[in-house]
């Protein structure tokens, strides 16, 4: 398992490669989630923290069309408008930069 970052986002990711042993005993290693990451999933996020990220959104006039409190297409779409605005990586993802540009905490 690799851990890294590139333009502030959190990557992980592994690779099995095919002429090497594995045991399938060993201990696994888990990294900690630094903080959390809001997106468009399915199912979708539905949280408090979601209807603060589309208010901040429509505060910023960038409208996720309703504040429902729920991360779907609309949403992640607002997020993107407003990422490419401020230049950042336009994901759709509210992560520590994102949020921190809106004015909200992810904790």
């Amino acid at each position: 398992m690799i851990n890294a970052a590139l333009s502030g986002r959190r990557w992980d990711y592994g690779v099995l490669v095919p002429w090497i042993s594995y045991d399938p005993l060993a201990p696994q290693v888990v990294v900690p989630v630094a903080s959390p990451v809001y997106r468009y999933t399915h199912p979708m996020m539905v949280s408090e923290k979601v209807g603060e990220i589309q208010r901040a959104l429509k505060n910023a006039g960038f409208d996720p069309n309703g504040i429902d409190n729920i991360y779907g297409g609309d949403t992640a779409r607002a997020v993107e408008a407003f990422q490419e605005e401020k230049g950042v990586v336009s994901d759709g993802e509210v992560g520590p930069v994102t949020a921190a540009l809106l004015g909200i905490s992810l904790k």
